[in-house]
């Protein structure tokens, strides 16, 4: 019992420290905040982080996987887009929630594929699993870089931004669609 006691507060300070990086990289980007910084916004020792996290990077791996969890989570499970339409918005909008919780990552993705290789090629396994159709490569470059677009022209990014990107996403792929897609579409709208 002692040890279930002992595993359930570390996983508990492990979570509060991811809870808080994932807030304040969001907040103040990857650049500006430091270990010590994670660890006064929680109220622990440096120490005790270090114990979970002896660098930030690793802070920075568990939440790139982490958000790679939650887009498993949200992934449609149909192959043809006809297949996936009558929850393609639904599942867009759920992908884009996610980056927003994530949004650091793609704000700071240069900065972060940098200094990560293991992100970086895990990244380019997933966009070449994407494969070279023209819209899957549109897709890819409205959805991996909205919020850093918003970023650059507005000052906040907030979840209205994943309602707009939503939309857009779903108006680009109306030209691929074939007959039976486009009736499923406008039925949809």
């Amino acid at each position: 019992m002692h040890y279930f006691f002992y595993f359930w507060v570390m996983s508990k300070t492990r979570e509060k420290i991811l809870r808080a990086a994932r807030l304040l990289f969001n907040r103040d980007g990857v650049a500006n905040v430091s270990q010590r910084m994670i660890a006064n916004h929680i109220a622990i020792s440096p120490g005790n982080l270090t114990y979970h996290f002896q660098k930030r990077q690793e802070i920075i791996d568990a939440l790139f996987e982490e958000m790679v969890d939650n887009f498993e989570a949200v992934k449609p499970k149909g192959q043809a887009v006809e297949s996936v339409l009558p929850d393609l918005e639904k599942w867009l909008k759920a992908m884009y929630k996610v980056q927003f919780d994530f949004r650091f990552i793609p704000t700071n993705f240069a900065f972060i594929t940098y200094s990560n290789q293991a992100i970086k090629k895990a990244y380019a396994k997933l966009a070449k699993a994407r494969g070279d159709v023209l819209f899957l490569k549109r897709f890819q470059l409205l959805s991996d870089h909205w919020v850093l677009n918003v970023q650059n022209i507005e000052e906040e990014v907030s979840l209205k931004h994943t309602r707009e990107y939503t939309q857009n996403v779903m108006q680009s792929l109306y030209p691929y669609l074939t007959e039976k897609g486009k009736k499923k579409f406008n039925q949809l709208a």
